[in-house]
């Protein structure tokens, strides 16, 4: 999963501001998440840099069915 980090909620018709990139990845461990992006087309031309990768704990407020 992943997708746009906006500047600010843009308004009905006007353009989008883009701050950068997020992207929510599923591994056994960080080196696994690095490997795979080093294979990303988007890193390989140079579009994504992902030398800042923070961990991310997803918690749902209501349970989800299975």
């Amino acid at each position: 999963m992943g997708g746009a980090i906006l500047d600010s909620v843009p308004k009905e018709g006007e353009a989008l501001s883009f701050k950068g990139s997020a992207m929510v990845c599923l591994a056994s461990s960080k080196e696994e998440v690095l490997e795979m992006l080093k294979r990303d087309v988007y890193t390989e031309n140079e579009v994504w840099d992902f030398s800042k990768i923070y961990p991310f704990k997803c918690a749902f407020r209501y349970p989800v069915d299975a």
